[in-house]
C-alpha cells in the first residue's frame, strides 16, 4: 500500500471530523469519511469545490468567525465551536497547509457534545441554586412580606424570562381568587387591580390539574382553551398565550398558585417554580398572622371596629397634631344590662352589633368601641353643619330601628382645645340623655323580643320567606330516597339570602321557631299537594334549631302542624346539628325518644363540622348520620379526611339503624370515593343544587 493511500486509510478510519479548504476561495478541497458521514454527503463531487460556510455552517456568506487570519503553518489554533446544522459541541483545531503549491485550512474537530451537555447541565442547576438562595435570602432579609415577596417575583420572572410574575388566593368559602402580588417587566401593564374576586370556576380545571400532577406549563393558549370559553377571554385580555403555575398548598389543600406569563426559557424544568411554593406559602401565612395579631390588637372581635387601644392612639395622635376642627360623637347602648339579664348576653351581643352597623352606615372612619356599650366617633376636619348632618342622620337611622335604643353626646369645636375635654363634654351629653332614657322607663320594661318577634312574623307572612328542595339520592341505585328543605329570606330586590345570614340572630333573640315551624307547615303543604296530585310521597328533612327543640311542647306543636295536613310523621325527618349535645344528657334523650314515639325519624345534622362529640352517638339512636361538606371537600387531597370518612361509615354500618349521608358532594371523584367506602345517600350540587318545588316536581317526580 503506497504512502498516500496509508494516511489516507488513517484519515477516514478516524473519530475526528477532518476538513481541508481553499483560505482564498473558502471551497472544500478535502473531507474525511466521518465528517462526510456527519454531513451526509456521499461523495466527494457533492462537496468538493463548495463553499465551506455552506456545506459546514448552513451560511451565505464567510463565517464571521473565521480563523484564516488568526492560523499558520507552525502550530494548531485552537477553539471551541457550536454547529448549528449538526447541532452538536466541537473543539476545533486549525492549521495552515501546503496544498498542489496552495494555502489552504486544515480543520481537524473533536465533538465535546456530552462534555459541553454535563458542563451546561451543571452550570444551570448551579444557577437554579443560586437563584433558590436568592429568593430564600430575599425572603428572611426583608420584614416587610410585601416587598420581599415582590422581589421575589421579580427573580422569578427573570430566570423564565417572563413578561408578568404573580400570586393568587383562592377563597373557598365566596368560591372566588384573587390576584394577591405581583411583579411586571417594562411595558408590560400592571393587571392585580383587575383581578380581584374572580369566580373560581373560572379555573376548575387548573385546581384539579394541580391536585393531579402539581405544576404545569400551558405552551399555547389557543390549544388549551376554547376561544369561547371565559378562561380563555381572561387570559387573552391580558395578552397572554403561555404560562406555567405552581400551586400553593397548606395542610393538603390548595390555597392558591404562582404562575409566570409568557416564559422564554428553562420551561422543560418547573422544579424552581415548585420549590418556591413553600417559602411563599411560609411568608403568607406570617403575614395573615401578623396581621390577625395587629388586627387583635387594635379592633374589637365583636364589632369589627377600633378598640380602646386603637382609640388611645388616634386620640394621642390629634393631640400631637391638632386638626382645624374636630366633631365627636358619644354613644351609649340603653338596657344592655337588662337584655343581657333577661334574654341573655347572645342577643346583647346582636344589639352590640347591630350598632356598630348603624354607626358604620354614617361614619366611615375612627369608630370606636370603647367600653362595654360605649362608642366613639370622631370626625376631624369636618365643617359644623356636615358634622350636624351626620348626627341627624344618625338619629334617623335610629328611628327606623325596633330593637336598637342608645342616648347619643355630640360637640363639634374649631380651634385647639384639649381632644380629651371635647370628649368628656362628648360623654356628658350623652349621660344626660341617657339619664332622660331612664326616666321615661323606669317603671317600663323594654320588650325588644316581642318587637322582633311581631316583626319576624309579619315577614311571615307577607312571603318574604320561601323553601327549597334538594334531592337525597341513594348511592348503590341512583335513585332518589328523599330531600331536604332549606328556607331562604327574600329581601326587597328579590334576592334570596342564605340561613348563615339571618339563622344565628334569630337564635339570639330566640324567635327562631318562627322560621322552623314555617319551614314544617311549608313541606306539610308539599306533600299534601303531591298526594292531591298522584305523585309519589318521599321522606322530606327539616332543620330544627336547639333553641326550637328545647321549646316547651314543641313536639305538640309539630306533632299538630302535621296531623293538619294529615301528614304521616314517617315522612318528615328532623335534623339537629351536633350543637344539641350542650343540653342536659337526659332532657335531650326524652326529646328524641318522643320524636321517635310520634314516628319522625331523626338526623344528626353537620357531624364533624366544628367538633365532634362522639359521645352523643352511644347515648342517642339517630336513623341518619350527615356528613358535613367540609370534610366532604377534602375526601380527593387530604388522606385524613379519607381515613375519617371511611370509619366513620364503617362505624354507623355497626350502629343498628343508623345510615350514612354524604353533604356537599360535587364532583364526580367524591362521588366514586363514597360509593367505594359504601355510604348509603349523596346529597349535593353534583346531583343538584337547592331548587324550588315546581322544578323539583318536573325534575324527579314527573
Amino acid at each position: 500500500m503506497k504512502y498516500e493511500e496509508i494516511c489516507s486509510l488513517i484519515l477516514n478510519e478516524m473519530d475526528n471530523l477532518i476538513y481541508i479548504s481553499d483560505m482564498d476561495k473558502f471551497e472544500l478541497i478535502y473531507m474525511n469519511e466521518t465528517a462526510k458521514e456527519k454531513f451526509n454527503i456521499d461523495k466527494k463531487e457533492i462537496y468538493q469545490g463548495q463553499k465551506c460556510y455552506k456545506v459546514l455552517q448552513g451560511l451565505d456568506s464567510p463565517c464571521p468567525f473565521c480563523t484564516n487570519n488568526l492560523i499558520n503553518e507552525e502550530s494548531f489554533y485552537t477553539w471551541e465551536t457550536y454547529n448549528p446544522l449538526l447541532k452538536e459541541y466541537f473543539i476545533v483545531r486549525d492549521k495552515i497547509i501546503d496544498v498542489d503549491g496552495k494555502k489552504a485550512r486544515l480543520e481537524i474537530a473533536t465533538d465535546i457534545t456530552q462534555k459541553e451537555s454535563e458542563k451546561r447541565k451543571l452550570e444551570y442547576e448551579l444557577y437554579k441554586e443560586e437563584t433558590i438562595v436568592n429568593c430564600a435570602r430575599t425572603l428572611a432579609g426583608d420584614r416587610n412580606t410585601k416587598a420581599a415577596i415582590d422581589k421575589l417575583l421579580e427573580i422569578v420572572c427573570g430566570f423564565y424570562n417572563g413578561n408578568r410574575a404573580y400570586i393568587f388566593e383562592i377563597d373557598y368559602e365566596n368560591k372566588v381568587f384573587s390576584n394577591t402580588y405581583e411583579f411586571c417587566t417594562k411595558d408590560v401593564t400592571k393587571e392585580i387591580d383587575n383581578l380581584q374576586k374572580l369566580p373560581i370556576a373560572l379555573i376548575d380545571d387548573w385546581i384539579y390539574q394541580f391536585n393531579k400532577e402539581g405544576e404545569f406549563y400551558i405552551s399555547a393558549l389557543g390549544e388549551k382553551y376554547d376561544k369561547n370559553s371565559p378562561a380563555y377571554k381572561i387570559l387573552s385580555d391580558q395578552g397572554i398565550d403561555s404560562l406555567i403555575a405552581a400551586p400553593l398548598i397548606k395542610d393538603g389543600e390548595i390555597t392558591g398558585f404562582l404562575g409566570v406569563d409568557d416564559p422564554k426559557k428553562n420551561i422543560d424544568d418547573l422544579t424552581l417554580i415548585k420549590t418556591l411554593t413553600y417559602f411563599i406559602m411560609n411568608d403568607i401565612d406570617k403575614e395573615k398572622l401578623l396581621a390577625t395579631l395587629n388586627k387583635m390588637s387594635y379592633y374589637d372581635a365583636l364589632t369589627d371596629l377600633g378598640n380602646r387601644n386603637h382609640y388611645i392612639n388616634v386620640v394621642e395622635y390629634y393631640n400631637e397634631n391638632p386638626p382645624e376642627n374636630i366633631g365627636i360623637v358619644y354613644i351609649d347602648v340603653n338596657g344592655l344590662k337588662l337584655v343581657n339579664d333577661n334574654y341573655g348576653h347572645d342577643y346583647g351581643d346582636v344589639l352590640l352589633k347591630q350598632t356598630a352597623d348603624l354607626l358604620k352606615k354614617v361614619y366611615n372612619k375612627h369608630i370606636f368601641r370603647v367600653g362595654g356599650d360605649e362608642f366613639v366617633a370622631l370626625c376631624p376636619n369636618t365643617e359644623k353643619h356636615e358634622f350636624e348632618k351626620t348626627v341627624s342622620n344618625l338619629r334617623g337611622l335610629l328611628k327606623k330601628e325596633d330593637e336598637i335604643n342608645i342616648s347619643i353626646g355630640a360637640v363639634w369645636d374649631k380651634g385647639k382645645n384639649e381632644l380629651e375635654k371635647l370628649i368628656k363634654n362628648a360623654d356628658n351629653l350623652m349621660y344626660l340623655e341617657k339619664q332622660s332614657y331612664y326616666k321615661s322607663n323606669l317603671v317600663k320594661e323594654h320588650n325588644y323580643r316581642s318587637e322582633v318577634s311581631k316583626k319576624l312574623i309579619r315577614e311571615i307572612a307577607d312571603n318574604k320567606f320561601t323553601v327549597l328542595l334538594q334531592p337525597q339520592i341513594e348511592t348503590a341505585t341512583g335513585r332518589i330516597s328523599g330531600a331536604e328543605a332549606l328556607v331562604r329570606k327574600i329581601d326587597d330586590e328579590g334576592n334570596l339570602i342564605t340561613p348563615d345570614k339571618f339563622i344565628s340572630s334569630y337564635e339570639a333573640k330566640n324567635i327562631i321557631r318562627h322560621v322552623d315551624l314555617f319551614v314544617l307547615e311549608s313541606v306539610c303543604r308539599i306533600l299534601d299537594k303531591w298526594r292531591s296530585e298522584n305523585r309519589p310521597l318521599i321522606a322530606i328533612s327539616i332543620n330544627l334549631s336547639r333553641v326550637t327543640v328545647m321549646e316547651y311542647k314543641i313536639i305538640d306543636k309539630i306533632c299538630s302542624i302535621c296531623d293538619n295536613y294529615d301528614i304521616p310523621h314517617s315522612f318528615i325527618n328532623i335534623e339537629v346539628t351536633e350543637s344539641i349535645s350542650k343540653m342536659n344528657d337526659n332532657v335531650l334523650f326524652e326529646i328524641i325518644e318522643r320524636f321517635r314515639t310520634e314516628g319522625f325519624t331523626i338526623s344528626l345534622d353537620d357531624f364533624g363540622s366544628d367538633y365532634s362529640n362522639l359521645s352523643i352517638l352511644t347515648k342517642i339512636e339517630f336513623d341518619n348520620l350527615k356528613i358535613d361538606k367540609s370534610i366532604i371537600d377534602n375526601i380527593n387531597s387530604n388522606p385524613n379526611a379519607r381515613i375519617i370518612i371511611e370509619h366513620v361509615i364503617d362505624m354507623c354500618k355497626h350502629i343498628e339503624k343508623t345510615k350514612t349521608v354524604a353533604e356537599g358532594v360535587e364532583t364526580k371523584e367524591q362521588f366514586d370515593m363514597l360509593e367505594n367506602y359504601k355510604c348509603d345517600f349523596i346529597q349535593g350540587y353534583y346531583f343538584s343544587k337547592p331548587i324550588t318545588v315546581e322544578e323539583f316536581e318536573n325534575k324527579y317526580l314527573n
